[in-house]
């Protein structure tokens, strides 16, 4: 909006500023955030006096397509976490925080920062978040599947004796925090797998998936991840993998009777 002033700032100077971030290539809704910070300064700007209308009142946010991701196909982390072991020093720590990526649904950098204290193999729950610094700063516990308690109690049997967490950084030395980061870990794995390079995220999508496709509730799988809506966003973006998975057990059903079944005839019906 260039060197305006808020009493010289016009409707019409948001709608040139939106086709401004259009030409720029950006999408829709980072087109929309833009306008939502706008919105949120001039807002204070009405509070504090300085202006006497909202220029971007009443103004519609741009439509957004949303992209149905690809489910990322179980040989394909597998390829990837086999072709760890010869492309990086790292690997079996490596292979242990992606495969926890895959078994817990967690995020990215939440995972990194679960210490040994937080699981509790005896009631089969796994604390994350407990340093406040999740994404909605709570803490949740998440219930040990069967695989991610083999996973966790084999890391248990190898883990790092003078360090607290599932994933002590490589390069401590005599401190004791975790690993930062193992993106340059997967880049590499999936460049000598081959495969296309993905991201960490595509793991709680495989998790999420996974849990809609056994018919877990969308509200359960909510509490699994940290979504705070109850599994809104879960029926939205995943719940074609539910009814995709409801007509395939529908197509499984059969109403033919075994060979050595005795077929028991309809009662007639008896007149009034």
């Amino acid at each position: 909006m260039g060197a305006l002033t808020l009493k010289q700032l016009h409707r019409t100077h948001v709608h040139t500023a939106i086709a401004d971030l259009t030409k720029a290539d950006l999408s829709p809704r980072t087109t929309n955030l833009y306008v939502i910070t706008c919105r949120s300064v001039l807002k204070r700007a009405v509070e504090e006096g300085l202006i006497h209308d909202l220029p971007t009142h009443g103004l519609r946010p741009q439509k957004v397509s949303h992209r149905k991701r690809e489910l990322i196909p179980l040989p394909t982390c597998t390829a990837v976490m086999e072709a760890a072991t010869g492309a990086i020093k790292n690997a079996l720590q490596f292979v242990d925080y992606f495969s926890f990526l895959l078994f817990s649904g967690s995020r990215e950098r939440e995972a990194l920062r679960v210490r040994w204290a937080e699981v509790d193999f005896e009631n089969g729950q796994a604390a994350i978040g407990s340093d406040g610094l999740a994404k909605n700063h709570e803490v949740r516990r998440v219930d040990l599947n069967p695989a991610l308690e083999s996973l966790l109690r084999a890391m248990h049997g190898r883990r790092a004796p003078d360090s607290q967490w599932l994933f002590p950084s490589p390069q401590r030395g005599g401190q004791d925090i975790p690993a930062k980061t193992f993106r340059e870990n997967l880049r590499l794995a999936c460049a000598a797998a081959p495969v296309d390079l993905f991201g960490f995220h595509d793991a709680r999508h495989y998790f999420i998936s996974t849990c809609v496709m056994a018919g877990i509730d969308f509200m359960s799988i909510a509490a699994r991840v940290g979504h705070k809506d109850s599994g809104v966003l879960i029926g939205k973006v995943y719940g074609h993998l539910a009814d995709e998975h409801r007509k395939r057990q529908a197509r499984r059903l059969s109403f033919q009777p075994a060979k050595d079944a005795k077929v028991v005839p309809m009662p007639k019906e008896t007149a009034a």
